[in-house]
């Protein structure tokens, strides 16, 4: 199955009752963007992964805020409302990449390309303020998402080989970019936003 049909399969079983999984995010900008976008398909050259960005993908770089799962249309419109509300709060900040880094749940399980910033405690605290805004309204995870440090997701690898490194390594100066929107997505199994539902701008 890819991308595509995952997200409509998602999108249907809601009206089904079925639980599918939503994303609350940062939308990270350009020139980010495009950094993220490169990175991932020059490692591609060397590892396909499990994650794809690029014009082909529907793949959205950005920074998770809250997750939960949904089952109706009508938790979704609960989201959304909740979400609106919160923005009126929120001014755009300029986000200061500080490095790339692997991390993985164990040395032997897929490794995540993470970028980490300079704003990782501010984003910390939106992460616990929307939590408790949103925490009621959907079926919780099996982990805790508000303790796990912001990042953003560039890719993710079963194996990690010298030429991966190397990329990684060559790319060590990471643009900032102005952070002004939150999304809101249906989410796949890797944890990556697959197309986004809704965006609201502070």
């Amino acid at each position: 199955m890819n991308c595509v049909e995952e997200y409509v399969e998602q999108l249907l079983s809601l009206r089904k009752g079925e639980k599918t999984k939503i994303d609350v995010h940062f939308i990270v900008s350009e020139p980010l963007t495009s950094f993220c976008f490169d990175v991932n398909q020059n490692i591609r050259k060397h590892n396909i992964g499990f994650i794809n960005m690029g014009v082909e993908s529907i793949v959205v770089p950005h920074i998770s805020l809250f997750m939960g799962f949904v089952d109706s249309h009508e938790m979704l419109e609960r989201i959304f409302s909740t979400v609106h509300l919160y923005v009126k709060n929120l001014l755009p900040f300029t986000l200061v990449p500080t490095c790339m880094y692997f991390k993985g749940a164990a040395p032997s399980a897929p490794q995540y390309l993470f970028i980490d910033s300079l704003q990782n405690d501010f984003i910390m605290h939106q992460k616990e303020e929307l939590d408790k805004m949103l925490n009621g309204i959907v079926y919780p995870l099996d982990w805790n998402i508000k303790e796990e440090r912001a990042h953003i997701t560039v890719g993710c690898y079963k194996n990690i080989t010298s030429s991966v490194r190397e990329i990684v390594e060559a790319h060590n100066t990471i643009p900032p970019c102005k952070i002004s929107q939150i999304g809101i997505s249906i989410s796949g199994k890797c944890g990556v936003c697959l197309s986004l539902l809704k965006v609201f701008d502070f």
